[in-house]
């Protein structure tokens, strides 16, 4: 049975495919897990919600989340929800590591 890992870093698709080894494998996406269009669009926005809290640019990479805590609310409330309706469809067909948000 594949791994499937589930996180939010920046820049990086937010599901991936591990190896045995829980290495990362490939990103996978919403839709090549067989979820809705609708789910799909909520990974999209969640991901950019979340790239939304860091400052990147030629001279700065930084972390601005502190500065707004209610996106960063919004963010985990999504994020939990995302959790939720995968692990709902797919437990039975995936093992899934879940990765706490540290923001």
């Amino acid at each position: 049975m594949k791994t499937i890992s589930i996180g939010l870093e920046w820049g990086s698709y937010p599901i991936q495919e591990l190896d045995s080894n829980g290495f990362i494998v490939d990103d996978i996406s919403a839709e090549e897990l067989g979820m809705d269009s609708e789910f799909c669009n909520k990974i999209q926005k969640l991901q950019n919600m979340y790239d939304d809290l860091f400052v990147n640019n030629d001279k700065e990479f930084s972390y601005i989340g502190n500065e707004k805590p209610e996106e960063v609310k919004k963010i985990k409330d999504i994020y939990s929800g995302v959790v939720d309706e995968l692990l709902d469809k797919l437990n039975n067909k995936f093992n899934f590591k879940i990765l706490e948000l540290d923001i």
